[in-house]
């Protein structure tokens, strides 16, 4: 068990429900209510004095139709969840897809807490030697990341085929309950990229697989520049705030779906090669109270 004054990693709370269904126009933003008190009352009370920061990750449901709690939302929760007087708060949310999305009453994001920096160097290389990270698929769709000749996460490789939600005027609605569903009713709405689409967000997927035991979480780093010292040839993009892959979820390898922005080169193509996509991910123990 963690203690969170002696050993950085992330906790992992309850969603941040809203308490009203609203609607968000395409390509728009719009603020809902959220019940802070109900996410606060889950918060232990060593979380709650430590010297870490709240953020909060979009639920996967929302960010694949192209919603976003942005890291903006995040940084309000951070300053409102240790004041137990503030009962709810007005919760800033964003569609970046060309079909306005109906967010329903419940969860949009997932309450989580941070107390210090990634795995680094020999720990996260000795975690995949001991089988408490699993990498699966081709070796050439991922590689060890470095920073200045230390190891600190993991690169994957997005297939290169890459969805959206063509332009629409009757909001999208989710139903699906489980991933599995709710995988299910996606392929409705995202087809895949052709040539002259433009689309502003992007729904892909890692090439390889990736399966993380009990006790570890992993964070898609929110955007990756190409630096020529650095090895790693990955295009220059963002990925929104909808970072963390959950321990042991699925109980089973998975291609981590990604929704990413879309670059001005890919809206603007042109006969340069652009670098192949990816993912930086990075690695932290939980925090179990």
């Amino acid at each position: 068990m963690n203690n969170v004054r002696e050993a950085p990693g992330i906790w992992i709370g309850k969603d941040i429900v809203s308490t009203e269904t609203t609607v968000i126009p395409r390509q728009w933003g719009n603020v809902v209510p959220v019940d802070l008190a109900a996410a606060r009352s889950s918060v232990p009370d060593t979380i709650q004095k430590g010297d870490g920061e709240f953020f909060v990750s979009t639920r996967s449901a929302w960010a694949q139709l192209g919603v976003e709690v942005p890291r903006s939302s995040g940084i309000k929760v951070n300053g409102f969840i240790r004041r137990p007087k503030i009962a709810t708060i007005k919760l800033p949310l964003e569609n970046h897809s060309l079909a306005p999305i109906e967010v329903e009453q419940g969860g949009v994001g997932r309450l989580l807490y941070r107390n210090g920096p990634p795995l680094r160097g020999n720990i996260l290389r000795d975690l995949q030697d001991q089988g408490e990270i699993t990498l699966g698929g081709d070796k050439d769709s991922w590689w060890t990341a470095t920073h200045h000749g230390e190891t600190i996460g993991i690169g994957m490789y997005l297939d290169p085929v890459e969805t959206w939600i063509r332009p629409q005027t009757e909001p999208i609605r989710k139903h699906g309950e489980t991933t599995e569903t709710f995988r299910e009713e996606m392929k409705k709405y995202l087809v895949p990229i052709g040539q002259g689409d433009q689309p502003s967000i992007r729904i892909g997927h890692t090439a390889s697989t990736l399966f993380t035991q009990e006790g570890y979480i992993a964070l898609i780093e929110p955007s990756i520049r190409y630096d020529p010292r650095e090895e790693t040839r990955v295009a220059n993009m963002q990925h929104i705030n909808s970072p963390a892959l959950y321990p042991a979820y699925p109980a089973k390898p998975w291609h981590i779906r990604t929704e990413t922005l879309s670059t001005p080169k890919e809206l603007n193509p042109t006969t340069e090669q652009l670098p192949r996509k990816a993912i930086i991910v990075t690695f932290y123990p939980t925090i179990r109270l």
